[in-house]
């Protein structure tokens, strides 16, 4: 007689992957000028994206906004259902953080996205970001009193630094590229030289900026403009992403 087994149901079905990426207008998704990098991976991968970009934010806001958005995934599922891709952005680029709502430009006269902008939700204050030739007063005083080239390439450093050892820390896949070759640009400063050391490049896309690598496959970037078009952010995320996370972490796309 003849036993019967029980068909088991397979224990290997793949669960879908939650990608949290983030960085500046290269990697926002907020609107929809241009078709950026994470929309490409949410469509390769048919993989929950969870976009933390915003354009002209600096590092620290980057790094701010990857961390809190693990954290708080980390709340319902496990570290190996999530993947991290952080493009940074130039060092120029700084916050400031203030629960003094008078401190809050009257309006937001550079016309950006979000500014005041906030990382938590019900946040009593909040962060007022500013790039050098931004008209708010605090990005004017700013860069007019105290802006220092060699302190906001430690300060990138010391971000990027935090995030990759936070996700290192969670056992949690990554991959690191930069917007543009500026973000290293910076190196003969002897502060410099420890910091450059901790970073761990294996994680790093390419030694190349998104814009500088896209250039050299012949793209141009938007006619008057220095971003990206949406033919650059899909061949960047074919060749140059999907085979790093397939070479890294025998991850297929499956579109």
């Amino acid at each position: 007689m003849k036993k019967k087994f029980k068909k088991q149901q397979s224990l290997t079905t793949k669960k879908p992957l939650t990608f949290i990426t983030g960085g500046c207008s290269f990697s926002e998704t907020k609107t929809h000028w241009t078709k950026t990098w994470p929309r490409y991976i949410e469509k390769s991968f048919d993989a929950n994206v969870i976009s933390t970009g915003m354009g002209s934010e600096g590092n620290g806001m980057i790094s701010r906004r990857v961390i809190h958005a693990v954290h708080t995934q980390l709340k319902t599922i496990p570290a190996e259902e999530i993947i991290v891709g952080v493009m940074w952005s130039g060092p120029s680029r700084h916050e400031q953080y203030t629960t003094d709502k008078t401190s809050f430009p009257n309006k937001n006269i550079d016309s950006w996205m979000e500014n005041p902008t906030a990382v938590v939700s019900r946040d009593p204050g909040g962060w007022i970001i500013y790039n050098s030739h931004w008209r708010i007063n605090q990005a004017k005083n700013y860069y007019k009193h105290m802006y220092n080239n060699v302190y906001s390439q430690i300060q990138t450093l010391e971000h990027i630094i935090r995030t990759q050892n936070y996700l290192k820390l969670l056992n949690i896949k990554y991959f690191m590229s930069t917007y543009m070759d500026e973000v290293f640009a910076l190196t003969d400063n002897s502060n410099l030289d420890h910091l450059y050391e901790q970073i761990d490049y294996e994680y790093f896309l390419t030694n190349q900026g998104m814009l500088e690598w896209s250039r050299a496959t012949g793209l141009q970037p938007k006619e008057g403009d220095h971003h990206p078009t949406n033919e650059m952010h899909q061949l960047y995320t074919k060749e140059i992403i999907i085979p790093f996370l397939k070479n890294k972490y025998n991850i297929d796309n499956v579109n």
